[in-house]
């Protein structure tokens, strides 16, 4: 049995790269009759490779090549969901689950600078990458640069594109990537029962025009559809988490 599930790994691995994503592969019982195999050794099989991120599997659909979109922090792009995924031939769509205005915490207020229990609007979003859930986020915005953000976000998906809308300058000025699971309120819009591999960041966000701060977010994006990209010079790697920070003279990417 474990000689048939290497040999179908060991197959797949060499044909998928050839096959275009969203491929759908054939049926189990079709692998069983290709390689003289068990169900539960081409399950065993299929399930190795799904958590290499090679494929996919739908539940009533089948199984399906993994695609996954290259998301880039850099000084040469800008700091936005919408515009990087477009880059690379998606399309990103974010909803807001919740906006509200209330006390900035300990941890925002440490990056923004306001004083703790400041009130800051605060956005709760989802996004959606060619009509896929593969982020949420929490957002926190400066009530200066966004005073009736509530009302303009129904015109606005992007907040890159309301901030510059606002005549503001967006820069991300520091960020973090850490290996993370999705989060249950993430969860509560997947079809699935358990927390799948993410991608946990966090950023800060000013003006580069004025340095004035604009937004701190706390984000997942899910690994099995996106890989993370750390172009900055002074980027560090310190037990799988990534951060990077980035100054008015050598940044000028403006964004989300």
């Amino acid at each position: 049995m474990e000689d048939h599930t290497r040999t179908i790994v060991e197959a797949l691995e060499s044909e998928i790269p050839r096959l275009e994503a969203d491929t759908k592969l054939p049926s189990e019982s079709e692998l069983m009759a290709r390689f003289g195999a068990t169900r539960h050794a081409v399950r065993k099989a299929l399930g190795q490779l799904e958590a290499q991120f090679i494929v996919r599997r739908v539940k009533g659909s089948g199984t399906f090549v993994n695609g996954r979109f290259d998301y880039v922090l850099s000084s040469r792009v800008a700091p936005s969901l919408h515009e990087t995924f477009a880059r690379v031939g998606g399309v990103m769509r974010t909803f807001v689950l919740d906006a509200s205005t209330q006390p900035v915490p300990a941890d925002v207020a440490h990056r923004m600078a306001p004083v703790v229990g400041t009130h800051n609007l605060r956005l709760i979003r989802l996004g959606y990458l060619d009509d896929e859930l593969v982020n949420y986020s929490d957002v926190w915005v400066s009530p200066k640069v966004l005073p009736e953000g509530d009302v303009r976000l129904r015109a606005y998906e992007s907040l890159t594109e309301l901030l510059r809308a606002g005549g503001a300058a967006p820069v991300r000025r520091w960020t973090r990537v850490v290996p993370d699971l999705t989060p249950t309120a993430m969860l509560e819009h997947l079809p699935i029962d358990n927390p799948v591999p993410a991608w946990r960041m966090e950023s800060y966000v000013d003006d580069g025009d004025t340095g004035e701060p604009l937004m701190f977010s706390h984000g997942w994006m899910r690994q099995d559809r996106v890989t993370i990209s750390v172009e900055y010079e002074n980027a560090t790697v310190d037990r799988g988490t990534c951060c990077a920070t980035s100054d008015s003279v050598h940044n000028n990417s403006r964004g989300d």
